[in-house]
């Protein structure tokens, strides 16, 4: 027998051992995408800025340049928190109802929920113009009641700004706490009450604690994503709410000023990495998304 008959063969890569590693193989496939698309930008993103010398320009920047730009990013988290807030309330109420609802009246509840993430953002917005607009849907409801004897200016202000982001944001918040509610085993609640505990307490001591990671997990992801958006508050809102985003676009697609682009993102960018890393050593991700403690 020859020495090379003797050695072992590799089993070829074929189905089966795909089948076997396929978490292996998936987490390679999204580390590659993660670093081509989004790692590699950015390394190339910041090279540029210090190899040429754009970041002595940026260094340079007026007082007023400078309390302009801390305004838009002390608007930007504002407004992200407020949406935050906005959500987490709608969103509990909406997820505590689909928790405690029927299975299939909360199939076919669920299903609205869902709709939303078919329907472009941007088609979304558009519509809330035609909602919240001098002659829209509301103001015309509000003159036929009687609550208002002149249509309300909506359109182009905080508030309105507030409202679409919320309604673009809720389906993350509903999904996070359902699923955490969800998670609850329903012998807990059911114990509780076979032992006295009334609606209130049962909520309060077992119901409400346990949904918690889907409290913080779709807490962080509306808030992140709250931060970087663009389209709902270049549509609904004004001059003073503008958000860092919008600014970055301005800066970078419409004057070609990369320098000032990158000043403005690189800061979201570590402050989004910062809550998720702060997130992640105190309550660990694996268990506000779907872990086990």
């Amino acid at each position: 027998m020859s020495a090379a008959a003797g050695r072992a063969v590799p089993p070829a890569i074929g189905f089966a051992w795909l089948t076997e590693h396929r978490y292996l193989v998936l987490g390679v496939l999204g580390g590659v995408w993660l670093l081509v698309w989004y790692v590699l930008p950015i390394v190339l993103m910041l090279g540029r800025f210090v190899a040429d010398g754009e970041f002595l320009r940026v260094a340079s920047l007026s007082a007023i340049e400078q309390s302009l730009y801390l305004r838009v990013y002390t608007n930007t988290f504002k407004i992200a928190l407020v949406v935050t807030a906005e959500c987490l309330i709608l969103g509990y109420i909406a997820a505590y109802a689909l928790y405690v609802l029927p299975t299939r009246v909360a199939a076919a509840l669920m299903a609205l929920v869902l709709v939303p993430f078919w329907v472009s953002i941007i088609v979304r917005t558009y519509a809330l113009l035609v909602v919240l607009g001098r002659n829209g849907l509301v103001n015309q409801s509000l003159i036929d009641l009687g609550v208002v004897s002149a249509p309300l200016r909506m359109m182009f202000t905080t508030e309105a700004v507030y409202i679409g982001m919320a309604q673009a944001l809720l389906p993350f918040m509903v999904l996070s706490i359902y699923s955490a509610l969800r998670g609850i085993d329903p012998n807990l609640p059911l114990a509780a009450r076979a032992l006295g505990a009334g609606g209130v307490r049962v909520f309060t001591r077992i119901v409400f604690p346990l949904s918690l990671p889907g409290v913080w997990g779709g807490s962080l992801l509306v808030f992140i994503l709250a931060l970087g958006y663009f389209i709902t508050p270049a549509l609904l809102g004004g001059p003073r709410d503008v958000m860092v985003a919008q600014i970055i676009h301005q800066r970078a697609v419409l004057q070609g000023d990369f320098a000032i682009a990158i000043l403005m993102s690189v800061p979201l960018l570590v402050i989004t990495l910062a809550l998720v890393a702060g997130f992640n050593r105190y309550l660990g991700l694996d268990r506000i998304w779907g872990g086990r403690a």
